[in-house]
């Protein structure tokens, strides 16, 4: 199935869903909003379609001609435009497109991604880009083996305690417990890849506390969203007055005396 089919289907996806794990308006906000399209999210797909599919070339909206700040350069801008059906009008802020060194650097993700030897047998094998559907509920997985998910990340470090923290911020996790909850298969993990030299690669197999937290979440996020739908009430993060404290590096350290600075003489 075509990425355009599955976007065709009916259904709530993570993208969508993960807004309600902040609050129920922000969800209302993320349903009512245009996703715009960035470089960064063309070259994460192009990734995904280079590792997923090693032996294909891949179309892109890829422009490698003159700076469109002169005449030569607006006029080529308009004729590539006209040959992908486009506008030829249209601001150049309003079609992200990708450099021939992006394409290079997927096609360095790719090979780093399979010559790493854990990250090459997760692939193989495996079904890619699977589409998955459970009540009213869809998600399309990177990959999927009998056993287990897995999802390919782009990062710009893989640092352990760095990509970590990034996968709460983004909410990786709660991800990977939403394509588990659709394919009902007990394991979890994620391929990250840097996308620059020297491409280093990590294989990740997510801990069973960690997906059982994650799972619990989402469990929570669906009940949320029920109740919301059930009464038409979306409340913010802060629905009632909190009482809060400053971080503690604000506040004094009680196990350190007073002590005052004097000018030397």
């Amino acid at each position: 199935m075509t990425y355009a089919d599955y976007a065709a289907l009916p259904g709530l996806n993570f993208s969508r869903l993960k807004a309600i794990l902040t609050s129920p308006a922000h969800y209302l906000a993320a349903l009512a909003e245009e996703r715009k399209d960035t470089p960064a999210m063309m070259l994460g797909r192009v990734v995904h379609a280079y590792v997923l599919e090693p032996d294909t070339e891949h179309d892109a909206m890829v422009w490698d001609g003159p700076s469109r700040a002169s005449r030569a350069g607006r006029t080529a801008w308009a004729d590539w435009l006209t040959e992908r059906g486009m506008d030829p009008e249209t601001p150049a802020t309003d079609v992200p497109t990708l450099t021939p060194a992006d394409i290079d650097t997927a096609r360095s993700c790719r090979d780093a991604v399979w010559r790493h030897r854990d990250a090459a047998a997760v692939l193989t094998g495996a079904r890619t880009e699977v589409t998955l559907q459970r009540d009213r509920l869809k998600g399309r997985a990177d990959i999927l083996r009998d056993d287990s998910v897995w999802d390919l990340k782009t990062a710009r470090d893989l640092a352990t305690r760095r990509f970590l923290s990034e996968c709460v911020s983004r909410h990786y996790y709660e991800q990977l417990a939403f394509y588990r909850l659709l394919a009902d298969v007990p394991e979890a993990g994620i391929i990250g890849v840097e996308t620059t030299a020297p491409y280093d690669v990590l294989v990740m197999q997510v801990g069973a506390v960690t997906l059982e937290h994650a799972r619990q979440r989402i469990t929570e996020a669906l009940d949320t969203l029920r109740a919301c739908e059930a009464l038409d009430v979306w409340p913010g993060r802060y629905p009632a007055r909190v009482e809060l404290e400053a971080p503690a590096y604000y506040l004094p350290d009680p196990t350190i005396d007073d002590f005052t600075f004097t000018e030397d003489e």
